[in-house]
């Protein structure tokens, strides 16, 4: 919440590969969406990427036009290999006529149906084949980022600290 302007560097937490990316409108402003499968059989997002290291920058440049609100993604062939650590993004959310700080980050176990799938009624109300991979990254962070991360104040407003993953 003190962060003064978007320059937030996003880099990759696992070796894998970009086979997903998206370039939509959000409030006037263009994002971009990426999907990353690891070798593990996880798989990783990031969404509201604002300014892009040049590598990821000449895929999104080769993605239909952005259209407003509309973040359906776009196969990257070939497939675009990532090492830990590599710089993705070097801004994040929104700078037109506004600060908003903010990256969405999922994480998916691709190998197995998490268990709040296995509730008809979630299931069927959740029809982003994704959803039923998600799990709480947080439990993958070293004890003390945990703790980091859970103290912070919850990014929306409806919701709360509530999550279908995370307990």
């Amino acid at each position: 919440d003190n962060q003064k302007d978007n320059n937030i560097t996003v880099t990759a937490p696992l070796d894998g590969e970009l086979v997903n990316a998206s370039r939509y409108i959000e409030m006037g402003e263009v994002q971009y969406m990426f999907e990353f499968v690891a070798p593990c059989g996880f798989a990783y997002r990031f969404d509201h990427l604002l300014v892009l290291d040049p590598k990821f920058q000449a895929v999104v440049d080769k993605l239909p036009a952005a259209k407003e609100n509309d973040s359906r993604t776009t196969s990257v062939s070939p497939a675009v290999a990532v090492k830990t650590g590599e710089v993705i993004a070097t801004q994040i959310g929104m700078n037109e006529d506004r600060l908003n700080v903010a990256v969405d980050f999922g994480l998916y176990d691709m190998r197995s149906k998490n268990e709040i799938s296995k509730d008809s009624a979630w299931a069927a109300a959740h029809a982003y084949a994704h959803e039923r991979h998600g799990v709480c990254w947080f439990d993958f962070l070293s004890a003390d980022d945990e703790a980091k991360v859970r103290a912070l104040a919850p990014g929306d407003g409806q919701s709360g600290k509530t999550s279908d993953y995370c307990k």
